[in-house]
């Protein structure tokens, strides 16, 4: 049996900060110390001695925590800028584009005009792009940031190069599918497929290429790449009058480039800042994709989350109109009106959920053993604050929308309009407020439980929007989507209130 002295050597080497008397309890008997063992070194059992060694050798555990010398208001006023113009650009890369797009189609309905089946076709290949390339893109700006921020661009890049072969391969299978898929069924005349599925691989590369960008710290640039990308498309279709099919070709191909470019440069001139880490090894291919799975799941169902009502509205249309997938212009017209004020409170979900975990993160750090549900408490209260805060700006903006855009976007007051419109609101509602939850749960590398609530809600969403719009009518596929997010702000909240229950833990796990 060890002596004393020797479990004590070994208590410290194998626990320099024991939390409290307990696991030294658990840590000596795991070294062979028993009651009858302790007794025979002086102590009446087991939890004596660990009581003793705690109280002697791990005393400066107790000690205050100095309180660290803020920085001045200034400093702290720049940085929450600097934040916050960060996530601002970064939102807006993907809510500025939507938004003009919904507003020119509205404004100048004319401007491109393509036969309606091309539009169904084109409408489900932007949906199957974002969905299949949802989860990749995060995984790809994950990657990009944690590997430049250790200063590992080499890394960085081998890494992007795997998921976008997983990403292109993934893609190509699918349009493969697809393409026989709707051959089989006469879905779309063969043309219209052909160009569909074009269309979709051309995204689904842009979007990948989007995620660099992002993971480079390149958000500003993203807005400039597809709006002026976009620009120029205009000003072909003014000047020279090019065909719309075309037009709408070519601007993912001029825009990915765009970013290819932008992304390219910016990879060369970090890797030449740490030219002398070429040599780093990269993390096994296999354990690699391992862990990156749940995120690639979270993503794809997300955006499956996202746009599963429009599939089951468009599949309410009666294949007699020769119409495949059409959706009204009432009900796509309500639902562009709420993702576009999805889109734009999270921006602020972003921005509140990094002030949230810096919060956290500062707070856990200087709080003793018994402050841990005091904590807990006042975690939980801001986290209801802010999720407040952003169901109140989700509303304002939505109802600001309505109030004032209504007219320029040509909405016309009529029953289905109200009843998509506010049915699409709430379902917008509870995923913008679930989004604030999920990045919080997802900062705590609780990725399955966040993938496994997305999951549960997509299910939920296609089964009620199914239901609803055959039995019902078509705006009432938006049924599914509040059913969907309130069964994902379900399970998010409950596991996001178990995390904050036991916040020094979760902390230490990151």
């Amino acid at each position: 049996m060890l002596s004393v002295d020797e479990l004590r050597e070994a208590l410290l080497d194998t626990a320099p900060q024991a939390a409290d008397a307990l696991e030294l309890a658990a840590l000596s008997e795991s070294l062979g110390l028993t009651d009858a063992g302790a007794a025979r070194l002086g102590y009446e059992d087991v939890f004596d001695f660990a009581e003793e060694v705690f109280a002697a050798d791990f005393k400066d555990q107790l000690r205050e925590v100095k309180k660290e010398v803020k920085p001045r208001a200034i400093v702290r006023w720049g940085r929450e800028l600097k934040c916050a113009g960060s996530k601002l650009s970064n939102g807006l890369a993907y809510s500025l584009p939507w938004m003009l797009l919904t507003a020119g189609e509205a404004r100048f309905p004319r401007a491109f005009e393509i036969p309606p089946e091309l539009g169904s076709a084109l409408s489900l290949s932007i949906i199957a792009s974002l969905v299949t390339t949802g989860g990749i893109a995060q995984a790809i700006k994950r990657d990009v940031t944690f590997f430049v921020g250790l200063g590992e661009p080499q890394i960085a890049r081998k890494s992007v190069q795997r998921l976008m072969r997983y990403g292109g391969t993934a893609a190509g299978v699918l349009a493969f599918c697809g393409v026989l898929l709707c051959l089989y069924f006469n879905l779309f005349p063969p043309r219209y497929i052909i160009l569909a599925a074009t269309h979709y691989l051309f995204f689904c590369m842009l979007w990948m290429l989007c995620a660099i960008l992002s993971g480079q710290g390149l958000s500003l640039l993203l807005p400039v790449v597809l709006l002026g990308s976009a620009g120029a498309i205009v000003g072909c279709r003014l000047l020279w009058h090019i065909s719309s099919v075309v037009l709408l070709l070519l601007w993912p191909v001029l825009t990915a480039a765009a970013a290819l470019l932008c992304s390219g440069a910016r990879a060369y001139l970090t890797e030449r800042r740490f030219r002398a880490k070429e040599d780093s090894s990269s993390p096994q291919e296999g354990v690699h994709s391992y862990m990156l799975l749940p995120i690639v799941v979270y993503g794809a169902s997300y955006f499956s989350l996202l746009f599963a009502d429009r599939i089951c509205a468009g599949s309410a249309v009666p294949w007699s109109s020769g119409l495949t997938f059409g959706v009204e212009p009432i009900y796509k017209q309500a639902m562009d009106l709420a993702l576009c004020a999805f889109l734009l409170a999270t921006i602020v979900v972003e921005y509140l959920s990094d002030l949230f975990i810096r919060f956290w993160w500062a707070h856990v750090g200087a709080a003793q053993q018994t402050a841990t549900v005091t904590l807990s408490r006042l975690l939980r209260r801001r986290y209801c604050v802010g999720a407040a805060a952003v169901a109140t700006l989700f509303t304002c903006v939505l109802l600001a929308g309505f109030r004032y855009l209504s007219a320029y976007l040509g909405l016309h007051a009529s029953g289905a309009l109200d009843e998509t419109l506010w049915l699409g609101g709430i379902g917008y509602l509870l995923l913008c407020v679930t989004l604030f939850g999920s990045i919080l749960l997802l900062s705590v590398d609780a990725v399955a439980d966040v993938s496994k609530a997305a999951g549960m809600g997509l299910v939920t969403n296609l089964l009620v929007g199914y239901t609803m719009s055959h039995a019902v009518a078509m705006q009432f596929a938006a049924v599914g989507l509040v059913a969907g997010a309130a069964v994902f702000a379900w399970q998010v909240h409950r596991s996001l209130w178990n995390v904050l229950a036991h916040p020094d833990y979760y902390y230490s796990l990151v």
